[in-house]
């Protein structure tokens, strides 16, 4: 799974109501294939579309409080080591993390 940090400070946060459906509003702010990515390796590609969101704080005060989680469990056999990400809404000082995993 990849991670998208949005930062507190930005325009997709400072957008949203904190007294109405966060996860609403954010389905509405960052629809759905809205975002996708291709992670590669040694010429090997997988691409993903689907999308959730995770919150840790729901006051929106506190930075790594929103994240944009795509695609599912990666393979464990393959170590990626490029990821291209593509976005048809702004995408403005976030964080992209990925770790490779096995359960």
């Amino acid at each position: 799974r990849v991670v998208i940090q949005l930062p507190i400070d930005g325009d997709i946060i400072k957008s949203i109501n904190k007294d109405n459906d966060i996860f609403k509003q954010l389905d509405e702010l960052i629809p759905p294939e809205s975002i996708s990515l291709q992670l590669f390796h040694n010429g090997h590609s997988s691409y993903y579309i689907n999308r959730n969101f995770a919150i840790s704080d729901f006051s929106l005060e506190k930075e790594g409080s929103v994240w944009i989680l795509v695609g599912g469990s990666f393979s464990s056999k393959i170590k990626y080591n490029k990821i291209m990400l593509k976005s048809s809404i702004p995408l403005k000082n976030v964080h992209i993390g990925w770790k490779n995993f096995s359960l």
